[in-house]
């Protein structure tokens, strides 16, 4: 049945259904779908800062950059790891192909040397793993 809660909740455990997609919820600063990238400042909703309430604040990605630490998946979250979905350029693409980001801040096909680019920098990799999201300019995507 349904539960109603007022007030704070503190949940400790695991959640042993759905999807294990790792989002951090902080400011965001463009569409959802699309490449986001680090601005310097830490997320203004903490009370203070410590060990583990450290996230960065986060706007859309334009270029391929150091910056980026994933994909916008609400106007409040992005992703780092885990399943997602990717805006796209109009484009031919595959299953298995890895996106970057494109000067319109959805996604394309990465080049060879962006592919090195982004896995000697640490820059989370979206790799299309369903073209069949029933989502149109959109594919599902793993983030490795």
């Amino acid at each position: 049945g349904d539960v109603s809660i007022d007030g704070d909740l503190t949940v400790n455990g695991v959640k042993i259904d759905g999807s294990k997609t790792i989002t951090h919820e902080t400011n965001v600063q463009g569409e959802i779908g699309t490449f986001c990238e680090t601005n310097g400042g830490i997320y203004d909703g903490y009370e203070k800062i410590d060990q583990t309430d450290c996230i960065c604040q986060v706007v859309q990605s334009t270029t391929l950059n150091t910056k980026i630490v994933g994909i916008i998946t609400s106007k409040s979250q992005f992703a780092s790891h885990g399943d997602v979905l990717v805006k796209i350029v109009p484009g031919t693409y595959k299953l298995g192909d890895i996106l970057c980001p494109d000067i319109s801040g959805k996604a394309r096909v990465a080049t060879e040397t962006e592919k090195q680019f982004m896995m000697l920098n640490a820059i989370p990799r979206p790799k299309i793993t369903s073209l069949d999201t029933k989502i149109e300019g959109t594919v599902a995507c793993f983030i490795i």
